[in-house]
């Protein structure tokens, strides 16, 4: 008769697992968003590279003041927008911090648990093989007791 593997913690560990996947998809949804943001940040970057060499361009052939005010308001718009979305990633960073330190803490509870039921698998399989092999050495002794009487 063999008994089954029962962890104790088995509750916990099942809560500990769902605990680590939602701290990961945290972490994904902020990773993902501080993702969008640098790439708008890089297309602002390069948007106000190209407006301010279009009108570096426009000014070496002699562009009028009106077009180059314009041009001018353009550059310091990409460029507040740019500040903008830096802004917003320096925001996102602590965020991101706390929430890698969240992921990683929920990630070290649950190998830990994982360890100690592994462990304690290991143990009850041992048990399990001694028992097994007691029992085959007790049929054993019993089936010669019973030769050498017969």
């Amino acid at each position: 008769m063999t008994m089954t593997f029962r962890f104790s913690l088995q509750a916990l560990l099942r809560f500990q697992q769902t605990y680590e996947k939602r701290e990961r998809l945290r972490l994904a949804v902020l990773n993902a968003e501080y993702a969008r943001l640098q790439g708008r940040y890089q297309e602002s970057d390069e948007q106000r590279s190209l407006i301010f060499g279009q009108l570096e361009e426009r000014l070496r052939e002699g562009t009028a003041a009106g077009e180059f005010q314009f041009g001018a308001v353009l550059v310091q718009h990409a460029a507040q927008q740019r500040s903008r979305i830096r802004r917003q990633m320096m925001e996102l960073e602590p965020q991101l911090r706390i929430q890698t330190a969240a992921y990683l803490d929920s990630q070290r509870k649950r190998k830990i648990l994982d360890s100690l039921r592994e462990r304690q698998l290991r143990a009850f399989e041992l048990d399990e093989n001694r028992r097994e092999q007691q029992r085959i050495d007790d049929l054993f002794s019993i089936r010669r007791l019973h030769q050498s009487r017969g």
